[in-house]
């Protein structure tokens, strides 16, 4: 199936007139950004579109690093134009401040909201799209120095990597590399200022998935690295998991830029896993169509990777804000649930198996190839699964039920109630104790121990509102008492026997009524 891009067409409304266009340019070129930000929203309209070179310099303002502290001399340097004489007599470009680019940000949310999707996204890099070299000359011999520095930051490889800090330039330094700069911020995979565009990146495949019957984003796969043969599913996700593994990290006591957070860091915290549960999100919905354009199996499998470093409170929150835009596909999302914590407790708990899961690995006989040790991702890792793994993939997608993600059987979900989490180091625990909404006392072992707690709950709870009692074959685990009596070997708290229990008579009212109903 080929990979799609944007779109087959381009966006439908027209550019906006060149003596439109003139007047933002006149204000950017001068450095009066505001000015040229209420020129765009003024001649806003559903009929035109603002041009790409626009939507870029937009994004380039609203991602340009916050002011540093730096002596007069240096503030100079960077402001003044580059180039000819000529260019290097008139007078010094403004810096962005914080003020231009929180203007910047919303008015890309109000082209956002007036124009549609493909015409947005333009702003943005896309992975499997190249610059012409008559294109790149064109930028170059802009005279706008924000044009200049907004193309160079166009030539990113992808929407994530405008995300990192050094990736957008300060006037004056785009073509600079400090030393060490990759080694010293490499584990930042969203600067603090990039949150808010983040944000409006998700905005804006929600609208684009919404905007299609079958509720997915084109923009969104645009993003991602295409497989090796056009008729497989997309299997890289590496990115945009390792974006949502870290906004669920804890957060430090200031900022990057040393400020405290506003207007807490427990806002900031709720902020970005709500954004990592929609960035999810949407993931799931680019496996639910048929045939899927995202392997259902790859994504489950990386997703269930990154889950043993996600702190107890953050991945409750991942998996009780894990919902669909539409509520006809909640099922799929229940489905992917139970999938996902059944991975993840076959994974990380002792004595425990994952033949029989959707996602799991595929069985060793069945692997032609060398089968490497499942690892961290990282950025080498864009198609990292074999061929054999994309067959697998695709077949376990046709499963007795013909949907995606199928609910297991009692026999392969029920024994994982009682499994205890294997011995976890304490290592990983040391920067996250501290930090809210965690409690400072939680231990390696204690963190596991939730985590489990956690994942199993989820699974009865997604078993709930999947009705499965209306299967003949759980149906008949839920009146014979397997199920309560799987339950009940799980060693667990009184509040947590609390919350099972409810969902257990939950689940055996069901069945009894259905029962009664039928033999009546």
């Amino acid at each position: 199936m080929p990979v799609p891009i944007r779109s087959a067409s381009p966006p439908p409304e027209r550019v906006m007139p060149r003596q439109l266009q003139g007047l933002v340019d006149t204000c950017l070129e001068e450095g009066h950004y505001l000015s040229a930000f209420s020129t765009l929203d003024s001649i806003r309209t559903q009929r035109y579109r603002p041009s790409q070179k626009h939507l870029q310099q937009l994004l380039y303002i609203a991602l340009y690093p916050p002011a540093e502290r730096m002596s007069p001399w240096k503030r100079r340097r960077l402001s003044q134009p580059l180039g000819s004489p000529s260019k290097m007599s008139r007078e010094p470009v403004p810096i962005p401040t914080a003020d231009d680019s929180f203007a910047a940000v919303k008015l890309l949310h109000s082209f956002r909201i007036t124009n549609t999707a493909e015409a947005c996204a333009l702003a943005l890099p896309v992975l499997q799209e190249r610059r012409s070299r008559d294109q790149e000359s064109d930028d170059e011999d802009d005279d706008s120095r924000i044009a200049r520095s907004a193309a160079y930051m166009g030539r990113a490889r992808s929407a994530w990597e405008l995300l990192r800090p050094g990736t957008v330039k300060r006037l004056g330094e785009e073509y600079v590399a400090r030393r060490g700069e990759e080694e010293e911020e490499g584990g930042i995979l969203v600067a603090d200022h990039a949150v808010p565009v983040l944000e409006w990146m998700i905005d804006l495949w929600e609208g684009d998935a919404a905007a299609h019957i079958d509720q997915y984003s084109r923009l969104l796969l645009s993003q991602l690295p295409p497989p090796p043969n056009p008729n497989m599913p997309i299997m890289g996700t590496h990115s945009p998991l390792n974006i949502i593994s870290y906004l669920l990290a804890p957060l430090p006591d200031t900022r990057q830029d040393g400020e405290l957070w506003r207007p807490s860091r427990f806002a900031e915290s709720t902020r970005r896993a709500n954004l990592a549960s929609r960035l999810l999100s949407l993931l799931v919905a680019c496996t639910l169509p048929s045939p899927p354009p995202l392997s259902p199996a790859s994504l489950l499998r990386q997703t269930s990777y990154i889950l043993p470093d996600v702190g107890p409170s953050a991945l409750e929150l991942l998996l009780t804000t894990l919902r669909p835009l539409d509520a006809s596909q909640t099922a799929a999302y229940s489905r992917f649930k139970i999938a996902l914590s059944a991975l993840y407790l076959a994974h990380t708990s002792r004595n425990a198996s994952s033949d029989g899961l959707f996602g799991a690995s595929p069985a060793r006989k069945a692997i032609i190839v060398a089968r490497r040790r499942p690892r961290a991702l990282g950025r080498g890792d864009d198609t990292s699964s074999t061929t054999t793994d994309v067959a697998a993939s695709s077949a376990s997608v046709q499963d007795t039920t013909g949907r995606v993600y199928p609910i297991p059987s009692p026999k392969t979900i029920l024994p994982m109630f009682p499994l205890e989490p294997k011995a976890a180091s304490s290592s990983k625990v040391s920067s996250r104790s501290a930090t809210p909404p965690l409690k400072p006392s939680l231990t390696a072992k204690t963190e596991a121990d939730e985590r489990h707690r956690i994942a199993k709950l989820c699974i009865l709870r997604a078993l709930q509102e999947l009705d499965v009692h209306q299967l003949p074959i759980w149906k008949d685990a839920i009146g014979d008492g397997e199920v309560r009596e799987a339950v009940e070997e799980w060693k667990m708290g009184d509040l947590t026997w609390e919350l099972a229990a409810r969902m257990l008579k939950d689940l055996e009212g069901k069945a009894t009524m259905e029962a009664c109903e039928r033999s009546a």
